[in-house]
């Protein structure tokens, strides 16, 4: 019953679209040839909300990752991407309800649920509602532009808490949701002006924003799929009814909605045509993200950056292991030490040496790039959550940039416990990680790092140097390095002219802003 009503509505909204299409088009027989005559407007009109449509579909995007990592980490920003791109065609349906679709992917995927991915969807159409009152009310009055902003405001906050941790965070996600949300349509209606601007003369920016508001947010109402000749209907109106000629106004609105509506349902189709197998692949892969990346590893950063950042590390390490009279020929583990650099400079240091990382590929990796290295590296394959050694066995161990992709609180309390455990007791261990202290930086870690690299891919639950996880029966030092501030896509002769300002800032009050980190840990003695 229920897939005869849907059917039945496509249809109806195909016939009400036609039958607005065919009135509207009579009405402007002479614009429509006037602008034939001179292409250059619609062409320029087109791209530009081809431009911004694509703005919109990202921004769109990164509203809906961001409010799925609320219930899950285990979706990759890349496969995210990739995936939201491909359903945008499932607006093609009655109130949009096709996009709850999703969940069918997203529960091969990931560990999120039907009910979540539903409180997602009603987050964002609630938002979209409320921000086209925004948008709406723009002409009506400061009056009604506060209220409908302080009802955004609150409508963010409310699926902030229903989403969100806590109502003191859900107040700094609240204030995201209505930035984003706001920008998101935003850009539309920019594309509208944008629309006019080249077709006509007379619509202020205001006017835009009414008429686009009003348009979508009734034809959304309607039900009818991407409005049909609802919102259309509405915007040709508003535009006449700001002194734009009626044949104009439709050509202006056709203008817009191919440029933006049916441009977004191509690039879906593109998306879907393009990356079909890679998330039909992805929705059966079983190897491990770093067993992948084994032979690409080592080129994926900047050769000068992964030296700095080699020297930089294990320097503090080596500095901190002499203040607490630990030197050469103790026993070192590196926990989760991938290809094995780390290891390799301590060893050369003197240390025994020794890693561990849950890649097999990784493993051989490492233990080809540390042939000849005296004193020579012990290298396992295993889990930091089961360490394969006996307890009190190392001096000093270590873990850099792998805690973050441990999932969970109870995990990484696993791996830490494992950890002091084969530590002697006075034995040192150190955290690095990076530090997502910097809202812009977290958000450069999360979305944008993953696009262009495939080391981290945006499931990283990442830890703040002020909210370190606890040891059992240990405790950290309240002394924390901050070191390192410049990206590291910055090039070698850049980077050299800046060193100077990046030791400046480690030693300032800016320095908790800093990229990386490090935390320190003393074992305890029985």
């Amino acid at each position: 019953m229920l897939v005869k009503w849907i059917v039945a509505l496509g249809v109806a909204a195909l016939l009400a679209g036609a039958l607005a299409a065919y009135y509207w088009f009579g009405l402007a027989a002479g614009a429509i040839e006037h602008f034939a005559a001179e292409p250059r407007g619609i062409s320029l009109a087109l791209l530009g909300c081809a431009v911004l449509t694509t703005l919109h579909v990202s921004t769109r995007w990164l509203r809906w990752h961001y409010l799925l990592r609320r219930f899950t980490h285990s979706v990759a920003v890349r496969n995210s991407w990739r995936f939201y791109l491909a359903t945008v065609p499932l607006l093609l349906t009655p109130f949009g309800l096709g996009e709850l679709l999703r969940v069918v992917y997203l529960r091969k995927v990931s560990s999120v649920r039907t009910g979540q991915l539903v409180a997602v969807w009603v987050a964002e159409r609630t938002l979209d509602l409320l921000s086209l009152l925004v948008f709406w009310s723009i002409e009506s009055g400061s009056a009604a532009l506060a209220g409908s902003t302080a009802g955004l405001l609150l409508g963010a906050l409310v699926a902030a808490r229903f989403i969100g941790p806590s109502w003191k965070r859900s107040l700094g996600l609240a204030w995201s949701l209505t930035f984003v949300s706001l920008m998101t349509w935003g850009l539309l209606i920019l594309a509208l002006h944008v629309s006019s601007s080249f077709l006509t003369e007379g619509v202020t920016l205001s006017r835009s924003a009414h008429a686009f508001a009003g348009g979508t947010a009734t034809g959304g109402l309607s039900g009818i799929p991407l409005g049909g000749g609802v919102a259309s209907s509405v915007i040709i109106i508003q535009l006449a009814e700001s002194g734009v000629a009626e044949g104009q106004a439709v050509v202006v609105a056709a203008v817009f909605r191919i440029g933006t509506v049916w441009f977004a349902m191509g690039i879906g189709v593109v998306s879907l045509l393009v990356w079909r197998e890679e998330l039909r692949t992805t929705m059966r892969r079983q190897q491990k993200h770093f067993d992948e990346l084994a032979e690409e590893y080592g080129s994926l950063i900047p050769e000068h950056v992964k030296g700095r950042l080699l020297q930089r590390k294990t320097g503090a390490m080596v500095d901190s292991l002499q203040r607490q009279k630990i030197g050469p020929g103790a026993r070192g583990l590196d926990v989760g030490c991938g290809q094995g650099p780390y290891a390799v400079e301590l060893a050369r240091s003197g240390f025994c040496m020794t890693g561990i990382d849950d890649s097999a590929g990784q493993v051989e990796k490492a233990r080809l790039q540390s042939e000849g290295i005296t004193p020579a590296i012990a290298f396992a394959t295993g889990s930091a959550t089961e360490l394969l050694f006996e307890d009190a066995s190392f001096d000093f161990a270590y873990a850099i940039n792998v805690l973050h992709h441990v999932p969970g609180a109870e995990a990484r309390q696993k791996v830490l416990s494992e950890i002091f455990r084969v530590l002697k007791p006075g034995g040192v261990f150190f955290l690095h990680e990076m530090n997502t202290f910097n809202p812009l930086f977290a958000f450069y870690m999360g979305y944008v790092f993953p696009m262009l690299r495939k080391i981290d891919d945006g499931t990283e639950e990442w830890i703040l140097p002020s909210e370190l996880p606890p040891i059992e029966g240990q405790s950290w030092s309240e002394q924390i390095e901050y070191f390192t501030f410049l990206p590291e896509f910055i090039p070698p002769w850049l980077l050299r002219r800046f060193t100077a300002l990046e030791r400046f800032l480690e030693t300032s009050r800016l320095r908790r802003y800093s990229a990386h980190f490090m935390a320190t840990a003393v074992k305890r003695g029985p």
